[in-house]
């Protein structure tokens, strides 16, 4: 075989060396991937949690061993409000931590550990609030009940009342209406009219006595006259 052959000649070794890294950069690729979903899903899993624990507002205890992966040696542990999770060692030092802070490893058996306890507080809160609202249906149902009486009672009072009214009006004679007082209305005689008749009544007046005293006579009717 001459050198050009062994030139042609591809080599089976670094082929397959070739393959194997396009696949280790493949699964690579989709490692990161799964680590980046596994971070968003831990994290949204860690805050539904701390949602669900501010409803019942109560302290939840765990299990050692839930926390074995973040915690050296815990002996016990709780996750209290705002979902931290704090843990006891053997000497007994207290650490605490944040749920959404911890690995998604921790996170799954923090949830699934604290899962039935939570079910069970939740359920309690249910039925306490169920019962409230109840008793509130009742109360409400029997005040609108005693709304429409009473409505009702003023209702029937106002008719009574309207009733006798009527029945009063009608037994009730009625009242001749004041006639009006008739005035003898006296037409004014217009002044002319009145110093001529003085006139008159001086011309056909008989006076006995001089011109003088007849005139300061006339003077003084019609003086009087006005």
């Amino acid at each position: 075989m001459s050198d050009q052959d062994l030139k042609d000649k591809p080599d089976l070794q670094t082929e397959g060396f070739v393959d194997q890294l396009r696949q280790i950069q493949g699964e690579y690729l989709q490692l990161t991937d799964l680590y980046g979903r596994e971070r968003d899903y831990s994290q949204k899993l860690a805050e539904l949690m701390r949602a669900l624990q501010f409803e019942v507002d109560a302290t939840i205890p765990l299990s050692p061993t839930a926390i074995a992966s973040s915690f050296s040696s815990p002996t016990a542990a709780f996750l209290v409000s705002d979902s931290v999770v704090v843990a006891i060692d053997q000497d007994g030092s207290t650490v605490s931590k944040p749920l959404y802070r911890l690995s998604p490893e921790t996170i799954i058996s923090v949830v699934q550990d604290c899962t039935p306890q939570l079910k069970k507080l939740i359920s309690e809160k249910r039925k306490k609030t169920a019962r409230r609202v109840s008793s509130l249906e009742k109360v409400v149902h029997e005040l609108k009940k005693a709304q429409a009486t009473f409505k009702q009672s003023r209702t029937d009072v106002e008719q009574d009342e309207q009733e006798e009214e009527i029945e009063e009006e009608e037994e009730m004679e009625p009242e001749q209406a004041p006639q009006p007082i008739q005035r003898e209305v006296k037409t004014p005689v217009p002044m002319k009219r009145r110093i001529q008749s003085d006139e008159d009544d001086i011309d056909n007046f008989s006076f006995s006595g001089n011109f003088e005293e007849r005139r300061q006579t006339q003077s003084e009717r019609v003086t009087a006259s006005q």
